[in-house]
């Protein structure tokens, strides 16, 4: 962060006999005045239309937007909606802003609320492997498939991709990601394979996301780095983690209560939580641990949460009760009901 003095920004104090004869000399402009470095570090906290629109305010200002090393394409800079902003226009002023920028982007993201499936963010996509960014978040609407382009594997470049609503196919050229450290994928269209090379060939990754998933029946996480593991998904038959840095973790089905039993979920082995000091998990992966690891013991885990337990059902009782006996140096509980199991919305006893 870059910080000023007084003296540097020209800010000074004055009668205001003295404003006013500064407002009435010509070719004095305190937009224009401030130093550079100034300017940017206040667009860079702006939204990027915002951003964009101050090239209105003098000439100094016009073209300092193009050098921010962030371009967002979200929800703060537009959204589609019928008879208001259309894809198409929407689309074109995205391009003519990727066009414009001469320099390095550092972080991209296509994230247009109401932004389907097309052709184009494939090309903002190459462009911005072109441009060496670092962290890329490539977002559509639940429900989309859109094949991710193979430029974006390309973007060796990489710490941070966060990917919603792609089906993911890396090239058979691809290498991996060698300074990725934190992975984000939300349903996304994914083969257990690709997903474990995925995580394999990224040696550094820390932070691990899944939300949703479509065509991968098996979670297998080998990364000597990894600290934050988040699953919000289902698996059908195994999962599979050798991660021994990891402190945070959480697992939650997405399987609604009532097919708890059609699921055959299996834990190949509960040692990868024996470092985990935060974790956050269901009943469905509750009873799965405690089926996988009954005599394993839980040395370092410091807070527990429990979401969606039916106290009612003596099964889930005791299986909580099983878990908790095992974590020695356990300081903090949270447990959320389960709606069916009170007749009052949610419930939270710490």
């Amino acid at each position: 962060m870059v910080f000023y003095s007084l003296n540097q920004c020209r800010i000074t104090m004055s009668t205001a006999s003295e404003q006013s004869t500064a407002r009435s000399k010509p070719g004095i402009d305190l937009f224009s005045n401030m130093p550079s470095e100034l300017i940017e570090n206040i667009l860079g906290f702006v939204p990027l239309g915002d951003a964009v629109r101050t090239s209105a305010l003098s000439r100094r200002w016009r073209k300092v937007w193009l050098k921010l090393p962030k371009l967002m394409f979200d929800a703060t800079f537009g959204e589609v909606k019928a008879g208001v902003t259309s894809s198409e226009k929407l689309l074109l002023v995205m391009y003519r802003v990727l066009l414009a920028r001469k320099a390095p982007i550092h972080e991209l993201a296509l994230s247009v609320p109401g932004l389907g499936s097309c052709s184009e963010i494939d090309q903002f996509a190459e462009i911005a492997s072109e441009k060496g960014v670092r962290k890329l978040a490539i977002e559509f609407p639940n429900g989309t498939s859109h094949m991710l382009h193979s430029s974006v594997f390309s973007c060796l470049e990489l710490t941070h991709l966060r990917l919603r609503g792609c089906n993911i196919k890396p090239p058979p050229s691809f290498k991996g990601f060698s300074n990725l450290l934190s992975l984000t994928l939300g349903g996304v269209s994914i083969t257990a394979d690709v997903l474990l090379n995925l995580i394999s060939l990224s040696p550094l990754l820390e932070w691990l996301h899944i939300d949703g998933s479509a065509g991968c029946d098996i979670l297998v996480v080998n990364s000597l780095r990894l600290k934050s593991f988040h699953c919000f998904a289902h698996f059908d038959t195994l999962i599979h983690v050798a991660s021994p840095a990891l402190v945070n973790v959480s697992m939650i089905s997405n399987v609604p209560r009532g097919k708890f039993e059609e699921k055959h979920t299996m834990l190949q082995s509960v040692d990868f939580l024996h470092p985990v000091q935060t974790f956050t998990l269901d009943y469905y992966y509750l009873e799965i641990l405690v089926k996988a690891g009954s005599n394993f013991t839980f040395k370092h885990l410091r807070i527990l949460r429990l979401n969606g337990i039916s106290f009612p059902k003596t099964n889930e009782v005791k299986c909580v009760l099983l878990f908790i006996s095992n974590c020695p140096v356990l300081q903090k509980v949270r447990i959320e009901l389960s709606p069916v199991s009170i007749s009052s919305p949610h419930k939270r006893f710490q």
